[in-house]
C-alpha cells in the first residue's frame, strides 16, 4: 500500500509511474500492471472499489498512466485472491482511492516541462491534422465522409444486391480528404499542469482536481527480423527498421462532493474524468522476402480514448447493531475509444526502373474507421459485524452482495482504393500526388470497402455474487481469515455484418463458480 504522503514525494506524475516503486509489481508498455510476473490479461484495476471500463478493443485492461497522482488518496496492490473482491485476477489487483474530503480549505498549482533526450528538440514525424489536436480531440478532420452510406457496403452493383454504380463509387472516393504525406518537425518539452481546490463547509465537503499534459515521444532505431527454418538453417525473412512518433494531449478532471450528516452516517459522490488523444505516425523500412524487394511503410493514426465515471455511496456505523459497518456504492462507468481514418501505405522497391513504386496490398492505400462503447453498471453492498472471540480479541464477520453489468458495442470499416489500371501514372510520386481526383474513377484507382463480416459486434456480460468472509485472531499473534464466494456469471457476443443484420453469430458463456479462500497469518512481532 500506498499513501498519499508518500506519492506527494515521488515525480512520477501518473499512477503507472508510481506503481514501478512497488516491491513485486513492473510496468508493462509504461502503462499496464503486471504483478508477480504475470501479464497484464491476469492483472485488474479498480477506482474507489469499482471495476472500471475499458477502451482497449482486445482485452480488459486498464492504462494506469490515465490517473495523474494528483487524484490518488492511496494505491493498494493486492496479490492474493479474498472473497470480498472480484474474482477475475490471478495476478494483482491495483485498488486505487481517489481524494478524499477536506478537513479545510487548500489550493495548489504546479507545471512540470519535461526534457526527453531521445526527443525534445529533436525531429518527431508529423502529417496535417486537425485544429483542435492540442486538445486531445479531433475536429471532425478525420470524419468518415458524410457521402459514404451507414447501412450499405461501397461496392459495385455487379459484386451484389444493393451496390453502387461506378460513378456514385468515384464520388464516393473523391470525398475522402487526400492526407497521406509525412513529415517532420521538432518536438518541444513536454508540459504537464494541474491544480486542485478543496474546501469544506460545515457538514458538506469538496475537492476538484484539473490537469492537462501533453508530450511528445520519439521511438527510434527499433530493428525486427522474422526468421524462418528451412534446410537446417535459420533463413532471414523480413528485416525492417522503424521509427515511430506520438504526441499525445491528455486531459483529467475530477470532482468529489462529501456529507457527513453524522459522523456514523457519510455520504459521498465522486467523479471522474479523463480524455487522451494520441497522434501516433510510423515509418518503417527493409528487406521483405514475400515480395523478393525492399519496402517502405507509413502509417498515420489517431486514437481518442475517453474514460468517465459517476460514483454514490454511503457509509454508515450502527453501534446497537454488533458495532456494524454497512458501506454501498453504485457506480456509473462509460469508457470510449474513437480511432478514425487510420491510413496506411506501402510502397515496394522495382529494380527495372529502380525506384519504390505504390505497392497494389491489403494494406496499402488503406483507411479504417473503428469505434467502441463500453458501459459497467456496478452496485455493492458490504455489511461488518464485530465480535469478540474466547480470549476477548476483536474479531470480524464480513457479507455483502455485488451485481455487475457491462455492455460493449464495436464497430469497424475499412476502405482501400484498389489501382485497375495504372497506365500513365507514375507510381513513385508521392501518394497524395497520386490519388488526385482526376486518378480517382472506375479506370484508375477505384475505392472499396474490405469491411469484414466480423467487424461488428455487440457483448455483454452480467456478474451476480455473494460472499462470506471471517477474520478471526486465534492468538495474539497467529490470525485466521477466509470464507467462500459465490458467483452466476453470463457473457454473451452477438457478432454480426453490418449490412446485413440476418448474418449473426450468437455466443454464450454461463458459469457458477464457488470460490473458497483461505489466508493464515502469523505476525513476529
Amino acid at each position: 500500500n500506498m499513501a498519499a504522503e508518500t506519492i506527494a514525494k515521488i515525480p512520477d506524475s501518473d499512477v503507472a509511474g508510481i506503481l514501478t516503486r512497488m516491491p513485486g509489481v513492473s510496468i508493462s508498455q509504461g502503462k499496464y500492471l503486471q504483478a508477480r510476473g504475470l501479464p497484464k490479461r491476469y492483472n485488474r484495476t479498480m477506482m474507489n472499489k469499482a471495476v472500471m471500463p475499458t477502451t482497449k478493443a482486445n482485452e480488459k485492461v486498464v492504462p494506469l498512466d490515465l490517473f495523474p497522482a494528483k487524484v490518488v488518496e492511496s494505491i493498494n496492490v493486492i496479490k492474493s485472491y479474498m472473497p470480498n473482491l472480484p474474482a477475475n485476477f490471478s495476478g494483482g489487483l491495483a485498488m486505487i482511492e481517489t481524494k478524499s474530503i477536506p478537513d479545510e480549505r487548500f489550493f495548489n498549482f504546479s507545471s512540470t516541462l519535461e526534457y526527453n533526450t531521445e526527443t525534445t528538440f529533436d525531429d518527431v514525424l508529423k502529417y496535417d491534422g486537425g485544429s483542435r489536436d492540442w486538445l486531445g480531440y479531433d475536429d471532425g478532420e478525420r470524419d468518415l465522409p458524410s457521402i459514404i452510406p451507414s447501412d450499405r457496403v461501397v461496392r459495385e452493383s455487379d459484386l451484389g444486391e444493393g451496390g453502387y454504380n461506378p460513378l456514385e463509387i468515384e464520388e464516393f472516393g473523391e470525398a475522402f480528404k487526400n492526407n497521406w504525406e509525412v513529415s517532420t518537425k521538432k518536438a518541444p518539452p513536454n508540459q504537464d499542469y494541474s491544480f486542485t481546490y478543496g474546501d469544506r463547509f460545515n457538514k458538506l465537503g469538496g475537492i476538484f482536481v484539473g490537469r492537462y499534459k501533453r508530450k511528445w515521444q520519439n521511438r527510434a532505431d527499433e530493428e525486427q527480423r522474422i526468421y524462418s527454418a528451412g534446410g537446417g538453417e535459420l533463413q532471414l525473412d523480413n528485416d525492417y527498421k522503424f521509427k515511430t512518433s506520438y504526441e499525445k494531449a491528455m486531459l483529467t478532471g475530477m470532482l468529489n462532493l462529501g456529507l457527513d450528516l453524522t459522523p456514523d452516517h457519510i455520504f459521498t459522490l465522486n467523479n471522474f474524468y479523463h480524455h487522451t488523444g494520441t497522434d501516433e505516425t510510423r515509418v518503417y523500412g527493409g528487406f521483405n522476402s514475400d515480395q523478393g524487394v525492399p519496402i517502405k511503410d507509413a502509417r498515420l493514426r489517431w486514437q481518442e480514448e475517453e474514460l468517465f465515471t459517476s460514483q454514490i455511496a454511503g457509509d454508515h456505523r450502527i453501534d446497537d447493531w454488533m458495532e456494524s459497518e454497512i458501506d454501498w456504492r453504485y457506480t456509473y462507468s462509460l469508457a470510449n475509444l474513437d480511432d478514425p481514418d487510420m491510413r496506411e501505405y506501402l510502397y515496394e522497391y522495382n529494380p527495372y526502373v529502380g525506384k519504390f513504386l505504390l505497392a497494389d496490398e491489403s494494406m496499402s492505400a488503406f483507411r479504417m474507421f473503428t469505434e467502441q462503447d463500453e458501459t459497467i453498471h456496478d452496485f455493492a453492498l458490504d455489511w461488518n459485524i464485530t465480535f469478540y472471540q474466547w480470549y476477548g480479541l476483536s474479531s470480524k464477520l464480513q457479507a455483502g452482495t455485488a451485481y455487475l453489468h457491462r455492455s460493449r458495442d464495436f464497430k469497424s470499416r475499412r476502405f482501400r482504393f484498389i489501382p485497375r489500371s495504372t497506365e500513365g501514372i507514375d507510381l513513385s510520386q508521392p501518394i497524395e500526388d497520386i490519388l488526385q481526383p482526376w486518378n480517382i474513377n472506375p479506370y484508375n484507382y477505384e475505392l472499396t470497402e474490405t469491411t469484414r463480416p466480423t467487424d461488428t459486434y455487440d457483448a455483454g456480460q452480467d456478474v451476480k455474487a455473494g460472499y462470506l468472509m471471517l477474520d478471526l485472531p486465534i492468538t495474539g499473534k497467529l490470525r485466521l481469515g477466509g470464507g467462500g464466494r459465490y458467483e452466476w456469471s453470463d457473457t454473451t457476443v452477438e457478432t454480426f455484418n453490418l449490412f446485413k443484420k440476418d448474418e449473426r453469430i450468437n455466443t454464450k458463456l454461463k458459469d457458477e463458480d464457488i470460490l473458497p479462500a483461505v489466508n493464515l497469518t502469523y505476525s513476529i512481532t
